[in-house]
């Protein structure tokens, strides 16, 4: 009996090792992909709501429909994927306009993008608003950000 469980033992340890190593490396390819989804989500969403916005001045009608399909793609992503936070920003800023227009439609904007930030790399340093609105809303080369009608 002794002899057969100094046999077994360390077969039953190399085969419990084994099978937790593999649920482990499941769980986290898992949640890499979970991540990965989200995080491209949340980029098309901000890429695609800049892109409508362009094309919406510029009057070019093929473009707008095209960047808008894009951004309904993206808004479901989110849907799935994104955070509450992320989510609750997004209905704000949608809720509101969904453009660029009035000061308040750019700081909803700028709570869409702070929440994502503050979703995917919760250890980061909080970026400040106007930092944000700067890179966002100011062409390159001026100093000051235009006038936004209130």
């Amino acid at each position: 009996m002794e002899e057969t469980l100094r046999i077994v033992l360390p077969m039953v340890g190399v085969v419990a090792g084994a099978v937790m190593q593999y649920l482990f490396q499941v769980r986290r390819e898992t949640t890499k992909t979970y991540e990965t989804q989200k995080t491209e989500a949340y980029l098309n969403y901000v890429r695609e709501t800049c892109r409508a916005a362009v094309f919406q001045k510029q009057k070019s009608q093929p473009s707008y429909v095209e960047a808008v399909a894009a951004l309904v793609d993206a808004k479901a992503r989110i849907a799935v994927f994104g955070s509450e936070d992320v989510l609750s920003a997004v209905a704000a800023f949608t809720g509101g306009g969904g453009s660029f227009m009035t000061k308040e439609q750019c700081d909803r904007f700028t709570a869409v993008i702070q929440s994502m930030r503050a979703d995917l790399a919760p250890k980061q340093r909080h970026v400040i608003d106007r930092h944000v609105e700067a890179l966002l809303f100011v062409p390159s080369g001026v100093a000051e950000p235009p006038a936004i009608a209130s």
